[in-house]
């Protein structure tokens, strides 16, 4: 069981590792929209590459060369269909209701991620406007629904109502719209609306960017997905075709289970046989070298002690005078694998074989391990 755990934490680590390698470019030139490309890098490779921080962006420009000049997909898009709840963290594809404002959610300069409430309906807005809020709380058994009238941005409201009460307020339905329509006051306040951002398309963090001043800017309502020109990244329409980038070699967290999944594999399976190969051999030397009983001590199994025991005595006596003396001390050495005769031999042979008898009970044990 101990064995199986620690395997279970090293396999942990080796994925932790292969996560941030950066994996191998793949240039294709054909013109394909934003999904299409995704779809296309997943089938043949990995996925549409992620690029992690500055040194895999320069080295990502540095392969592109001249090509890099026109725009190129990369795997970078703007997550506009995660809209969720605070509350609860429940999507409203999940929950099957909204409540938008007419041409809402519009994504307006590409910053606008936090829902408000006006007049009964909900509409996208920069998160960092300061606006009144409506808290939620579930404690209440009257007033659950609390206008807080002085103005904060929504991160700062939704930490107010989380530390006082239980959290914004939602409207999953149309008895909560009633509930919050009857709170605000006729006001524009935050409620718990809110959405993901710009994510990778492997589900890794965005650590790094590299936009191009004044971008994103969604100029054009739906520039949603990321293209690559001239060292910078700029938000795009994801209908439009552009040649792309894909990405191989590496591990990541992506849910999707094909290609990536068994990259994964084999990367942690080389570094497990790694792992092993020096496992074995560290475990071989101390099973020589510090034999646990400190009767015997087998330097490789070839009874090396034993001719260095002689060795040593023969410099003190080079008249051959002290021979009884290497036979006791011989003797003496080697009496955990058989009698000393013959000035040692029995024993250098005797240690020889049981060296190699533990190393190949030492290596039937570690192969049992590796089967659990």
């Amino acid at each position: 069981m101990a064995t199986a755990v620690v395997t279970l934490l090293f396999l942990s680590g080796l994925f932790s590792s292969c996560h941030g390698q950066a994996g191998q470019y793949h240039y294709v030139s054909n013109q394909l929209n934003w999904t299409e490309a995704q779809n296309y890098c997943r089938t043949h490779y990995s996925d549409l590459v992620t690029i992690r921080s500055q040194a895999e962006h320069t080295r990502f420009k540095t392969y592109l060369g001249d090509q890099g000049k026109k725009s190129i997909w990369i795997g970078l898009y703007n997550d506009i269909k995660s809209w969720r709840w605070s509350l609860d963290d429940n999507g409203l594809e999940q929950i099957g209701f909204s409540n938008w404002s007419k041409g809402e959610p519009d994504n307006k300069l590409g910053v606008q991620s936090c829902g408000d409430f006006y007049d009964g309906a909900w509409s996208d807005t920069s998160c960092t406007i300061q606006y009144p809020f409506i808290c939620y709380d579930e404690k209440e058994s009257a007033a659950k629904y609390i206008l807080i009238s002085k103005p904060k941005s929504w991160n700062d409201a939704q930490e107010y109502c989380r530390e006082h009460h239980t959290d914004l307020a939602s409207s999953r339905n149309q008895e909560e719209n009633r509930w919050l329509a009857s709170s605000s006051d006729n006001r524009t306040v935050w409620i718990g609306l809110f959405r993901d951002t710009w994510k990778w398309s492997d589900q890794s963090k965005i650590r790094f960017t590299a936009w191009h001043p004044n971008y994103p800017s969604n100029n054009r309502v739906n520039d949603d997905c990321a293209g690559y020109s001239n060292g910078y990244w700029y938000d795009r329409l994801c209908p439009n075709r552009y040649n792309f980038v894909c990405q191989s070699g590496k591990c990541s967290t992506s849910m999707h289970l094909n290609y990536l999944c068994l990259q994964c594999f084999f990367c942690v399976r080389s570094q497990i046989g790694n792992q092993e190969q020096i496992q074995s051999n560290s475990q071989r030397t101390n099973l020589f070298n510090n034999n646990s009983d400190g009767r015997q001590k087998h330097s490789t199994g070839t009874g090396r002690v034993h001719r260095q025991t002689g060795s040593q005595v023969q410099a003190n006596n080079p008249d051959r005078a002290g021979r009884g003396l290497v036979q006791r001390q011989a003797e003496f050495t080697g009496r955990q694998a058989g009698r000393q005769t013959d000035s040692g031999k029995q024993s250098k042979t005797t240690g020889r074989r049981l060296g190699q008898k533990q190393a190949g009970s030492r290596g039937l044990l570690h192969k049992t391990r590796i089967r659990d």
